[in-house]
């Protein structure tokens, strides 16, 4: 099993032994660890066999202001189970929970030029009012031929780029004639 599948289930165990409190708490925690995983040599001091699960641990725990004892010992099963490595997808997995519980659900939009934060917000409210939940969408500016919303929670996907309404539109054509 890769650490993706495997993050699933150790997000669900840790949300299992966790209060809403120490969940939102845990979560924050989780993505500050699991931006550690973007140093390469961070992922080498991981995954390393020379380097004994104690002190993995130790450098875990030594990057972090606030130490909740059930998260501590988290970090040492995933370090025990040689499964450090899923710990990005475990802060996502997390994140998702709590959006579940709270009813709002973050997304992504993809579009070449920056959207005006008054259309950022009536695009929110558009997808919330069609998608029965609050969204918060966040831009992603790069060279993209249109516009592209994800909510990945709620697996909502809406493209709207120029080739795909050039090949619809000459799909009207071809069909009229």
């Amino acid at each position: 099993m890769n650490d993706k599948a495997a993050a699933k289930r150790y997000a669900l165990a840790l949300i299992s032994v966790l209060s809403a409190e120490e969940m939102e708490r845990c979560a924050n925690i989780l993505n500050n660890v699991s931006l550690l995983f973007e140093n390469k040599k961070f992922v080498e001091i991981t995954k390393s066999p020379l380097i004994d699960a104690r002190k993995k641990s130790d450098l875990i725990a030594s990057c972090i202001k606030e130490k909740p004892i059930k998260l501590l010992n988290f970090f040492m099963l995933l370090v025990e189970k040689n499964r450090l490595g899923a710990l990005p997808y475990i802060a996502k997995e997390v994140q998702s929970a709590i959006a579940v519980k709270k009813g709002v659900y973050n997304g992504i939009i993809y579009s070449q030029k920056p959207l005006e934060k008054s259309q950022l917000t009536e695009l929110e409210g558009a997808l919330s009012k069609r998608l029965g939940a609050a969204i918060k969408l966040m831009q992603d500016s790069k060279s993209y031929g249109g516009i592209k919303v994800t909510v990945e929670d709620l697996g909502v996907e809406a493209d709207f780029s120029k080739a795909q309404i050039k090949t619809q539109i000459l799909g009207h054509i071809l069909r009229g004639l």
